[in-house]
């Protein structure tokens, strides 16, 4: 401890202007340094400092205004619940003793705020009367074997100045206690349609956790909203909170669930227990009938399948199919074979040819152009009409041509070129034939030309350029190629 060796003329001095002035002057002179009265109220009591008790001790400390009667508002604030304390308290001997922030940097070691945690109060108060000379004012609020507690509406315990000893804050009172948490829970809408999912709003105050009950989880927050899982049956929600103050009542709501009504296929909906006829399809062609189920809504669920409010009978539609056979003529004068074949249907007509009212029916029809015909059947019955076309395409006659280059005479041994082109050829059907047994396939398009030559020539011959047709039919062009006769010697 500190003896105060080189400051007690001052200490006396202080101490004395102090007290003169805090008892005959109403405290007028620290008026700067007064504040709002807090919610302490009482005195602490603070002893000497050193064993020889050569220094006054502290005295009593007055923590509000209203405790001593002074015309000077002033006192301190303990909070409700973690937090800094602010305010002054007064000493008859040291003057203001401060526990605001601002008045408390720099203090010795640890954190120099004085502060709540829990039912402790700890960090730092100073004298704002230390000016230096050994006294620097210091108030430890907690430490080793010592500390301040709050019980209640009750301080209790001790600080500690390392410059004037003890300060025992047993007779300091006051509106300590932490609040009890509070916990709301509402939802909305309220009642639901079965399948419904109301949403859950819940809020608190003075809490650090909160618990669900119920068929859902706040997940732990103090406050929030969302919406509950689809619910089916009257559903009760719980909600409740606890904190430094203890725990809150219990919240509840219960979500009443009311029978849902049902969504027709159609549009519209119809009540719980109510019944609706349905149809299996819109309508039905004769001589088939509508077929219909009932379909009853129990509590959202509509029974049965059909999705058609009403169903009608209706003729068959015609239907009519047109053939031509062949469908392609190569060269003109060809015939093809017209075929048509009908359901549904009270007669039929023809474009380009004579069903002489048939609904079912061949025909022949030659064709003496080249280019496209189409031809239409259209079949009408009580259901409506119908029509289908086919179209038949003359094209040029298959044909070939081959003619050898140069004379067909050639000498023994030597080989000859030919000349050839297709018209209407199948791809890839041309052949080169002759004597010998010759038998050269051509590479061809349907209409191509090209060159081909023959294998050496040793004997009067004859060459056949063969394709198959478009048709079908195989087409051939030949040449003969002779050898020149030699000259005999006498």
């Amino acid at each position: 401890m500190k003896s105060f060796t080189g400051v007690q003329t001052f200490l006396g001095l202080a101490i004395g202007f102090v007290a003169v002035l805090s008892f005959s002057m109403a405290f007028s002179h620290s008026i700067a340094h007064a504040a709002s009265g807090g919610n302490a109220s009482g005195y602490a009591w603070g002893g000497t400092s050193s064993s020889d008790g050569a220094y006054p001790g502290i005295g009593w400390i007055s923590f509000n205004s209203s405790s001593d009667g002074s015309a000077t508002t002033y006192g301190v604030t303990v909070p409700t619940t973690n937090g800094n304390l602010s305010g002054y308290a007064w000493s008859e001997n040291y003057g203001w003793l401060s526990f605001n922030s601002s008045d408390l940097g720099g203090c010795p070691s640890g954190t120099c705020a004085a502060y709540r945690n829990g039912s402790a109060i700890n960090g730092w108060a100073r004298f704002l009367a230390a000016n230096g000379g050994g006294f620097d004012g210091w108030v430890s609020l907690s430490g080793s074997g010592y500390g301040i507690t709050i019980s209640g509406s009750n301080l209790s315990g001790y600080a500690w100045s390392s410059d004037l000893g003890w300060i025992d804050f047993s007779g300091v009172t006051g509106a300590f206690s932490v609040a009890a948490p509070t916990a709301s829970l509402s939802a909305s809408p309220n009642p639901v349609t079965s399948g419904g999912r109301p949403t859950l709003t819940w809020s608190s105050t003075g809490a650090t956790s909160c618990t669900a009950g119920g068929p859902w989880s706040n997940s732990g927050t103090l406050s929030g909203s969302g919406l509950t899982n689809p619910l089916y049956s009257n559903t009760t929600f719980t909600f409740q909170c606890t904190g430094p103050g203890g725990t809150s009542p219990l919240q509840s709501v219960t979500v009443n669930v009311t029978a849902a009504p049902c969504s027709l296929p159609w549009g519209g909906t119809i009540n719980d227990g109510s019944s609706v006829t349905a149809y299996q399809s819109s309508s039905v062609t004769s001589p088939s009938t509508c077929v219909s189920q009932t379909r009853t809504c129990t509590n959202g669920t509509l029974s049965g399948s059909y999705v058609f409010q009403s169903c009608s009978v209706t003729s068959a539609a015609p239907t009519v199919t047109i053939t031509a056979d062949p469908s392609i003529l190569y060269g003109v004068g060809k015939t093809t074979s017209l075929s048509w074949f009908s359901t549904n249907a009270t007669s039929c007509t023809g474009t380009g040819f004579s069903t002489g009212g048939a609904v079912t029916g061949t025909t022949s029809v030659t064709l003496d152009t080249l280019g496209s015909t189409t031809f239409t059947v259209t079949c009408s019955g009580p259901g409506g009409s119908a029509s289908d076309s086919k179209t038949v395409t003359v094209s040029g006659q298959p044909s070939i041509t081959v003619a050898p280059v140069g004379p067909p005479l050639v000498q023994s041994g030597s080989t000859i070129t030919a000349n050839w082109s297709v018209v209407n050829m199948q791809p890839n059907t041309c052949h080169l034939t002759g004597t010998g047994g010759l038998d050269q396939a051509i590479t061809n398009t349907t209409n191509s030309s090209g060159t081909v030559t023959t294998p050496p020539i040793t004997v009067a011959s004859t060459f056949t350029f063969s394709c198959t047709g478009l048709d079908g039919t195989i087409y051939s062009s030949s040449f003969n190629v002779g050898l020149v006769p030699q000259t005999m010697e006498i």
